[in-house]
Order: structure tokens, then C-alpha cells, then sequence
């Protein structure tokens, strides 16, 4: 029996009576991270995890007791969590402060409804249906009915200058002097400064130093970030109510990343919050924990790691103990009964403004001679490694031991220098670029789109493979643009706009899923796209695929994606394109010669 008890701010547990596994008891305890106070003889844990062992206690099958003082003190911590949504069934959209040129689908004018009718949502719609549109007219709407003076947008740091540009676009209300864009040369103490802007948009890769730059005696964004407000943004920025955006929300799902910790220590000062991102949670259900923090505490009234154990019916590793290995459906179910109140998600395929469809075909080729042996040769060897080092060989260990799995599929020019082996060394030092099938593939395409006086979008993964094409290309077609990491955010606007005049002589965009995969628009240029090799992360398979896939389409979308037939490729792809879950029990699976063998071929 375990007994619960509170005492200066911390949880105590203290094992009473007889138990066989009173080393195991302890064992667990120490898994779970819990503290021995040597004065108390007991163990401790602060109260912000109180749930999150109470859960592990319960995955254990532990029996325990709440004593009265312990119990008061979770009644009290559940009462201080209270529903921070507000509804006004009145408000709804009018076209306030949007110029006579902005027109919005039936839709659109739907989703700013719903967020004029409460202080807290989250717009999922598809990409391409316009959810910076909803948010300007939604946030310009509050400004000219007094319910803010200020607007704090959060976003990529290769967005900033698009969202000046659409609200500019769409809105007579702002003018660029009352906009500001946060970089490096203006992020310390900035809120003071800017006292007569309206509009402060901020990548989020600088979040920490936004707010980390009041820190009393700053030691560096870069040190932990204490869970506590450095600035009162209301008071320093001389403002009444501000409305806060989100864009892109998914990339502040890390709990622990300081962009997200500091973004949610100082979001008390915005009453009106909106969350946007087409691709919130894809295959990780918890990801939405954060996402709702930011909304509305009470929905899932607990710590991030609570939250895993709470909803995970399969739960830990060898690996991480917290890694969900499959969801209870019944709580899966009763949390997303509660979404439809803040969160709004319009699919493009039930939309009937959506006149035009997307087609994605997958094209299935088979590496050359020289290509599979090279493969062949590279996992063998490897493999070999890891069955002298390794009793068990699971799927697993090879995605961790394997940092150049993907490599040698997708360019294995990227390895060379990296691998040892005369055998292997030799067989890169004679790889050229187009013994790669997939090189062959995409010639034809070029050369069949550029006939038809055609553009095209090519996007990879790898900067280098992404160099070595834009070269071979402007070399033999000199219609090339590249979209490269070092773009500036104004350098991305110009070529997106070059790309999409019809007239201009630009028929090939070469470009990075990271540079290009979110916030392009790509489709007044081109219908088309081809996925040179495909991204491992979904989020960045779902955003790069919209990217010519708009409400505004005049004709059908095209997706070719190149795929290596009976190789690892078609698992990533299957992974990718399906939504399959690896993070199963399949992962820790003991694997036979034959699975191996049928793991390369892409059969898993």
C-alpha cells in the first residue's frame, strides 16, 4: 500500500505494510523519476506531476491511498483550472476593414464566424482554403469593433514578409507603419519600441529572445527556461487587448522546446487566441496537448506526459518509456467529442467552391543494376555490423543504426567520404548522378512539360541532391529558379512571384520541403509536382503536396511522386502517403533472416 500525503509543496509517498515486491516498488519509483528526501524517508515529486505518477501507479497496478491533505490539494489544483473559453452567439462576419477587392467564399465567411464567436479556436482547414484570409478578416474585424488594439502573430521565419503582404492585401485598416517584423537587429525589448504599431509578427525561432530579453539578469535564451512571465506584453506594449495568431501551430507541439515554453509563460496577456495549421497532429494524437495549453487549459487539464499516459492503452519501451504504443480509442474518442467547440476543419473534397481535384500517383521504378548493388551491398555490410554487435535485430535498432539508409537510396553521392570499406568507397567513387533511375524519370518529365510549355515544381529533401539537379538543369535549360535555405524572406517572395507569372521565362522550381513546403502558393504558376525523393516526416508530405492545390485552382492538380520499387523507399512512402503508425509494437518486434530480408525489399 501506498500513502499519498502534501506537505510543502510537494507529494509524498510512503510505503506501508508488507509487499514480496518491495524492491520492485522501488525500482519502479525510480523509473518514474520520483525523489528520496533522505530527511522525511519518503519519496517526493513537486506538484506539477502529481498526475502524471498517479497514472504510473495506475499502469503499474499499485494500490494507493489519498490521505485528507493530498486529497484537498488535488480538489483545490482542479478547481484553479477553469474554462477559459468565451462565447458571443451574437458576433458574425460583416467584411469589416476588408477592402471591396477581398471576397470570401461561403466557407471562409463560415470559419470567420466561428472565430468571432469566441475568444479561443484552432482553423485545420486543408491548405490552400485561405486560412490567413479567415485570420486578417477575423482579427481586423475585433480591431474595428474596439475589442483590440493590438495583433501578435506568431510564425515561420520564412512567412513574416507573406503575412505583411496579405494583410496589405486584403485590409484598408493597416498600412505598413503600423506593421513590425521581429529579426535579430530589434528583438531585445522590443515591446516598448514599438508603441505605435498595431501588428507585431514574429518568426518563432525567436520567440525565447523576444521574451527572454527581460530577464532581470539575462543568462542566455539558451539556459532553462523557468515556467514564469518576463514581461507584462499589455503594460510594455501600451495596449488594452491583444489578439494572438499562431501560424503553423504544429511547430510549437514541443512542450519542451523554448519557443513553446516561452510562448505559453506569457499567453495570459492575449485574450483572443487562433491557432492555424493544416496538419495539427498527424499520427500523434498528443500533439494536440500543447495546441489546447495554448487555447484552453481545461480541456486537457494536465502535464504532457500525464496526457500519454492517459490516453496511451500501451505504453514504453526499451527506448523511452513514455512512447505511445497504442491509444485507448474510448479516450481517443470522448477527447475529440470535445474539438468541435474550439477547432474547425474544412477537407477540400467536401468543399463544392473546390471545382478541381488532386491526383497523386505515385510512379513505381526499379533502381538500375548499378543502384541495387550498391544498396545491396551497403545493408548487407551493415547488417553484418549489427548482428556481431546486437543479440536481437529489430526495426527499431536499424532505423537508429542506420543514419545512411535514406542516403544511399535517395543520392548516394551524399555518402561519399562518409562510409568506410575499400569495397564500398570504390563502388561511390565510380556513382554518377544519372545511373539513379529516378534522374532518368525525371528528364522525361522535364523534357515533356517544358515541350508543352509547361512549368514544374521539383521538391527533395536534400539540399545537395536539390544543388547538384538546379546546376545539371540551368546548364542545359536555363529556365531554372532554386529555392534555397539561405533565401531571405523577401528572396522567397520575389521568386514565388517570378514563378507563378506565366509569362516569365522561369519553368522549373527547384526547392526544399523545408524552404517551400508551407506558405507557398504555387499554383498560379503550375499544376504540377514532382516529389523527387519523398520526405520521412509526414507533416512536410502533407503541407509540400497543397502547394499547387488551392480553392483559386483552374484545373486539376498533379502530384507524381518517384518511388523505388523493392526497397525501403516504398515503406517510407506507405508510411508516409497511409499514415501508418511505426511507433508500435512491430518496432520491437525480434526480426527472422526472412524479415530482414523482406525489410529491404520494402515489405514490413
Amino acid at each position: 500500500m501506498i500513502f499519498i500525503t502534501y506537505e510543502n509543496d510537494l507529494f509524498n509517498f510512503e510505503i506501508k505494510g508488507k509487499d514480496e515486491d518491495w524492491d520492485g516498488i522501488i525500482g519502479k519509483f525510480k523509473k518514474i523519476w520520483l525523489f528520496y528526501d533522505l530527511g522525511n524517508k519518503k519519496w517526493t515529486c513537486p506538484k506539477n506531476r502529481i498526475l502524471e505518477v498517479i497514472y504510473w501507479f495506475m499502469h503499474y497496478n499499485f494500490l494507493f491511498f489519498h490521505e485528507e491533505s493530498s486529497l484537498a490539494k488535488l480538489v483545490e489544483m482542479k478547481k484553479s483550472i477553469e474554462v477559459e473559453l468565451k462565447v458571443n452567439r451574437k458576433a458574425h462576419f460583416q467584411g469589416l476593414g476588408l477592402k471591396d477587392t477581398t471576397e470570401l467564399f461561403e466557407y471562409q465567411k463560415e470559419g470567420v464566424d466561428f472565430f468571432l464567436k469566441r475568444n479561443r479556436a484552432y482553423n485545420c482547414d486543408d491548405a490552400g482554403l485561405g486560412k490567413t484570409l479567415q485570420a486578417i478578416a477575423t482579427f481586423t474585424h475585433r480591431d474595428m469593433q474596439k475589442e483590440i488594439d493590438g495583433v501578435f502573430i506568431v510564425t515561420r521565419p520564412t512567412l513574416t514578409h507573406q503575412w505583411e503582404k496579405e494583410i496589405l492585401k486584403f485590409s484598408y485598416l493597416y498600412t505598413s507603419d503600423d506593421i513590425v517584423i521581429v529579426d535579430n537587429s530589434n528583438k531585445k525589448k522590443i515591446f516598448e519600441n514599438i508603441i505605435d504599431k498595431k501588428i507585431m509578427i514574429v518568426p518563432n525561432h525567436l520567440l525565447g529572445d523576444v521574451f527572454g530579453s527581460y530577464k532581470s539578469k539575462s543568462t542566455g535564451v539558451k539556459s532553462r527556461w523557468r515556467w514564469k512571465s518576463y514581461v507584462n506584453v499589455l503594460e510594455a506594449w501600451q495596449k488594452k487587448s491583444i489578439a494572438l495568431v499562431i501560424d503553423e501551430a504544429h511547430e510549437l507541439a514541443n512542450p519542451d522546446a523554448v519557443k513553446t515554453k516561452a510562448m505559453l509563460t506569457h499567453k495570459q496577456y492575449f485574450e483572443y487566441r487562433n491557432l492555424l495549421s493544416a496538419t495539427p497532429a498527424i499520427n500523434t494524437f498528443e500533439k494536440y496537448h500543447t495546441a489546447f495549453r495554448f487555447m484552453d487549459e481545461s480541456v486537457f487539464p494536465m502535464s504532457y506526459n500525464a496526457f500519454k499516459l492517459y490516453i496511451a492503452k500501451n505504453i514504453g519501451d526499451n527506448w523511452d518509456q513514455y512512447n505511445i504504443k497504442e491509444y485507448d480509442a474510448e479516450k481517443i474518442a470522448s477527447f475529440k467529442n470535445k474539438f468541435s467547440t474550439y477547432m474547425i476543419k474544412r477537407l477540400k473534397k467536401d468543399l463544392p467552391e473546390m471545382k478541381h481535384k488532386q491526383v497523386l500517383k505515385p510512379v513505381y521504378l526499379q533502381m538500375t543494376q548499378k543502384h541495387r548493388e550498391l544498396y545491396e551491398t551497403f545493408t548487407m555490410e551493415e547488417l553484418s555490423k549489427l548482428e556481431q554487435e546486437h543479440q536481437n535485430i529489430t526495426p527499431k535498432l536499424i532505423f537508429q543504426n542506420f543514419p545512411y539508409l535514406m542516403q544511399i537510396i535517395d543520392n548516394p553521392l551524399l555518402l561519399k567520404g562518409k562510409i568506410k570499406g575499400d569495397h564500398l568507397t570504390k563502388m561511390l567513387k565510380d556513382w554518377k548522378f544519372d545511373y539513379d533511375i529516378r534522374f532518368q524519370a525525371l528528364n522525361d518529365i522535364i523534357k515533356n512539360s517544358i515541350d508543352n510549355n509547361e512549368k514544374l515544381v521539383i521538391f527533395d529533401s536534400h539540399p545537395n541532391t536539390l544543388n547538384l539537379l538546379a546546376l545539371y538543369y540551368q546548364e542545359h535549360h536555363p529556365l531554372v529558379m532554386h529555392g534555397q535555405m539561405k533565401d531571405s524572406p523577401e528572396d522567397r517572395n520575389r521568386k514565388e512571384d517570378l514563378f507563378n507569372d506565366r509569362n516569365s521565362k522561369h519553368k522549373l522550381f527547384f526547392i526544399n520541403p523545408q524552404v517551400g513546403g508551407i506558405g507557398l502558393n504555387l499554383n498560379a504558376g503550375t499544376h504540377r509536382i514532382v516529389v523527387y525523393t519523398t520526405p520521412f516526416d509526414p507533416t512536410n508530405y502533407a503541407q509540400l503536396i497543397d502547394r499547387c492545390y488551392r480553392i483559386t485552382n483552374i484545373e486539376d492538380a498533379l502530384v507524381e511522386i518517384l518511388i523505388l520499387d523493392d526497397t525501403f523507399d516504398t515503406i517510407r512512402y506507405s508510411r508516409i502517403a497511409n499514415k501508418m503508425e511505426l511507433n508500435n509494437a512491430l518496432l520491437t518486434k525480434n526480426l527472422t533472416k526472412e524479415e530482414l530480408k523482406n525489410l529491404f525489399l520494402g515489405i514490413i
